[in-house]
């Protein structure tokens, strides 16, 4: 589907995720180290944030958890209407807001859930946000069991969606 036409229908708390398939910069190669590291189909996934009729990702990613616009990404799955975003889970996930990405969170998300503590990962975050709302998704703390966790647990439809003209 096209951004354009979905856009209308993303609300926060929706789950985005991303495969990464590219080896032409340094970025790219690590992000690459991770996916295989942790045996991960996705390499990333964010948190959909919808303010002033903008779509925004709250993402863990290097160097620090942020804000970014959604529209700024080319192709991405989107799993809609998964969970709405409560004010309980949105005050959480911004209130860490620049606090620190670490790579190695990311390796140990393979091995298990992680524990909550200064460093994060993008679905140590994720799952972090959701537990704020009770929910707690099986599987370790890696892209993949995340979005299958919400597929299967919360019944979420998993969509590709394009940027392109």
């Amino acid at each position: 589907m096209k951004y354009e036409d979905v856009r209308p229908t993303i609300t926060s708390g929706d789950i985005v995720a991303f495969t990464h398939t590219g080896w032409s910069s340094w970025s790219d190669i690590e992000s690459q180290i991770v996916r295989m590291a942790t045996r991960s189909e996705f390499s990333h996934v964010a948190m959909a944030w919808v303010v002033a009729e903008r779509i925004f990702l709250l993402e863990a990613v290097v160097p620090e958890i942020r804000i970014f616009p959604l529209s700024n990404f080319k192709e991405f799955f989107l799993l809609r209407n998964c969970v709405p975003l409560s004010i309980k889970a949105e005050e959480f996930a911004l209130s860490r807001v620049g606090e620190k990405y670490s790579k190695w969170e990311a390796i140990k998300g393979y091995f298990g859930k992680n524990k909550d503590n200064r460093y994060w990962q993008c679905a140590e975050f994720v799952s972090s946000v959701l537990s704020r709302d009770g929910i707690d998704l099986p599987g370790k703390d890696t892209p993949t069991d995340l979005v299958r966790g919400a597929m299967d647990v919360l019944g979420c439809n998993l969509e590709l969606i394009t940027n392109r003209g």
